[in-house]
């Protein structure tokens, strides 16, 4: 799902395998960011519509197993898995104050104000 916006600003699965196949292309020295990078992108939501094709997925996995410190980044290339807390810090570039959670609304959670007279 996306961090935040609306869903019609999610950037579409033929530019986001562009962005996939440069980055692949391309000789890095440190290559755990890139590897959380891919993961992110290549990441499925179990929605058709948004997920990467399983051969870009596939082409994302197999750069990263070769990797020690790639395990965590595979796990949701294989299966839909939620955005971990640790990982709202990281996506977000900031924790949250102590005791302050991000919270998974609902239509229902969206009430109008009452007017005041």
């Amino acid at each position: 799902e996306p961090l935040y916006g609306p869903i019609d600003r999610v950037v579409s699965p033929e530019v986001v395998t562009q962005w996939i196949n440069t980055i692949l292309s391309v000789k890095w020295r440190g290559l755990r960011p890139v590897g959380a990078a891919l993961a992110q992108m290549a990441r499925l939501t179990g929605d058709r519509k948004r997920d990467l094709k399983p051969e870009v997925v596939q082409r994302v996995l197999d750069w990263l197993r070769p990797h020690e410190w790639s395990s965590s980044h595979v796990k949701p290339l294989e299966g839909v898995v939620p955005i971990a807390p640790h990982e709202e810090g990281l996506i977000f570039g900031e924790s949250l104050p102590s005791g302050l959670r991000l919270r998974h609304l609902t239509p229902d959670d969206f009430q109008p104000p009452e007017s005041v007279t």
